[in-house]
């Protein structure tokens, strides 16, 4: 039987854009996702700043599906800094962004 065999429901802290998250990462590569809904012509700014500069951070965005390193929508371009950023543009209609973050 495959693990895909038997279906779930994922349950997905949402953000309020403009609401700043306070989280911290307990294991090196352990994966942060959350769900945006973001507005007709609304941008969203993803920023992640560690205080360790000794981490690198990555910031990947899926419309519609939760991203992952290999298939994502958009990602940050900084890879090796303990600081990541991500611009969503606008999008015409309003659509559910999912962000997955790790450092």
């Amino acid at each position: 039987m495959s693990p895909l065999s038997n279906p779930f429901n994922l349950v997905l802290q949402e953000v309020t854009v403009g609401t700043p998250i306070l989280a911290n990462f307990e294991k090196s590569e352990v994966p942060a996702v959350y769900k945006i809904n973001q507005g007709s012509g609304q941008q969203i700014v993803v920023e992640l700043d560690l205080q360790e500069n000794q981490s690198r951070t990555r910031i990947y965005a899926g419309y519609s599906l939760c991203p992952t390193t290999i298939d994502f929508d958009l990602r940050s371009i900084q890879s090796n800094s303990s600081d990541s950023r991500l611009v969503i543009p606008a999008p015409v209609t309003g659509r559910t962004v999912y962000n997955l973050t790790l450092s």
